[in-house]
């Protein structure tokens, strides 16, 4: 069974104005960019919310991959219109919360599944790959950080 390492984690809250269409196509757009797989796993459309989990990974190379989750929950919304250099611009008003996770697997291809590899698998990677096995840690907390950023200039949100 491969390994699955919790990685870096954030949440991003916001409550008043934001374009949900806008923050999707963002999330969309990036993961795509950054060639993560994009997957919506669970959605919910009610009157005033709207619940979504998006999933993608990217293997790194035949033995890790990385993953990201994203779970998006926006509650009491409101259709409002924003006027913005005398142009109206359709928004959202309420509250949304956007929990973004990362995870490394290793060995996704179930190479080191059958013994004697499987029993000293964990030495493998706490000695022989530690500095690779680092290096993926870097770069999963990498793009949960920078696909932060991006949502969070989607959603017009300081630094």
């Amino acid at each position: 069974m491969p390994q699955e390492l919790d990685a870096a984690s954030t949440t991003i809250k916001h409550d008043g104005t934001f374009d949900i269409e806008k923050t999707l196509s963002t999330i969309r757009d990036w993961m795509k960019r950054n060639l993560y797989g994009y997957l919506e796993k669970k959605q919910r459309f009610a009157s005033d919310g709207r619940s979504l989990t998006i999933e993608g990974g990217k293997a790194v190379d035949e033995y890790a991959k990385l993953s990201l989750e994203i779970s998006l929950n926006a509650e009491n919304l409101k259709a409002v219109d924003i006027i913005l250099d005398q142009k109206k611009i359709p928004q959202h008003q309420g509250k949304i919360t956007i929990k973004i996770s990362g995870k490394l697997t290793l060995d996704h291809a179930k190479k080191l599944e059958n013994e004697p590899w499987l029993s000293i698998r964990t030495l493998i990677h706490k000695t022989l790959m530690r500095h690779r096995v680092g290096k993926w840690f870097d770069d999963i907390d990498t793009d949960v950080f920078a696909l932060t950023r991006s949502v969070r200039d989607a959603l017009e949100l300081e630094a």
